[in-house]
């Protein structure tokens, strides 16, 4: 059910590290296909982008993007890269509306895929909505039937990075390493029962190699799992982030720009 309390019905978090190339087009995209369904129509949302400490003029096209879509871009940098994981929950921190949509900024993923995961969410009232592609490499299949194997959980990926989801299962959830590889677990312990999927369409990036390396997730994967495991079952992320925590995680680790 969605928090009618809430001011902003909906945030978009994208993560961002030398990504220059691609989060104008992303940006665009986004906002076009969300107007053009008509889903947020007479309803207030947002677009944060948080920049992890990118090397090249990422940020600064951020700004740009702000300066293009006053209100509705809003730009988080970090002073140096945490990683995709802490990027990701720096934004659901900041997210200010009760349902969160996520998707990475280098363009793998379709944009115009976006609205039909929140038709998903709002048509069947759903806790989270987890997009799947077909044809995955063979690292991805391995990584998910282990994934499925441990969390009993019988999606076709669990592991996705596209996905809608209410925000209590994010907003103030101590997500820790690489905990965005598997949120739907994590968002099943904290009581999300009602699990959508959409098929979503997969491209070769156009610019630069991805920088979250698979080969570098083929190696953590089991390790990870396991862990992510006893978390759960210590009912880790049951525990919210402190009041404290939170303010100089958002003081120190992050600068917030809001136009």
């Amino acid at each position: 059910m969605i928090d009618s309390s809430r001011n902003t019905f909906f945030s978009m978090v994208s993560p961002v590290f030398n990504e220059e190339n691609t989060i104008r087009e992303l940006v665009d995209r986004i906002i076009k296909s969300f107007h053009d369904s008509g889903l947020l129509f007479n309803k207030k949302w947002e677009f944060l982008l948080v920049d992890d400490g990118s090397s090249d003029q990422s940020f600064e096209v951020i700004l740009q993007l702000m300066r293009k879509y006053p209100g509705l871009v809003k730009g988080i940098r970090h002073k140096r890269n945490y990683g995709q994981g802490q990027a990701l929950k720096t934004g659901f921190y900041c997210a200010e509306g009760s349902i969160i949509g996520m998707i990475d900024s280098d363009l793998e993923k379709l944009p115009e895929d976006t609205p039909k995961l929140l038709k998903e969410f709002l048509d069947k009232d759903c806790d989270i909505v987890c997009s799947f592609i077909k044809n995955k490499n063979l690292v991805s299949k391995i990584g998910n039937r282990v994934c499925q194997f441990l969390f009993k959980h019988k999606v076709k990926q669990i592991g996705a990075n596209q996905m809608i989801v209410h925000s209590r299962f994010v907003r103030r959830v101590n997500f820790v390493g690489n905990d965005q590889r598997y949120f739907l677990p994590i968002a099943v312990s904290l009581g999300a029962t009602k699990i959508g999927e959409v098929l979503t369409t997969y491209k070769l990036r156009k610019y630069n190699k991805s920088n979250y390396n698979i080969y570098i997730k083929m190696i953590q994967g089991l390790p990870e799992m396991l862990l992510l495991k006893r978390r759960i079952k210590q009912k880790f992320y049951s525990i919210p982030v402190c009041e404290e925590y939170s303010k100089r995680f958002e003081i120190i680790l992050s600068e917030r720009i809001y136009s």
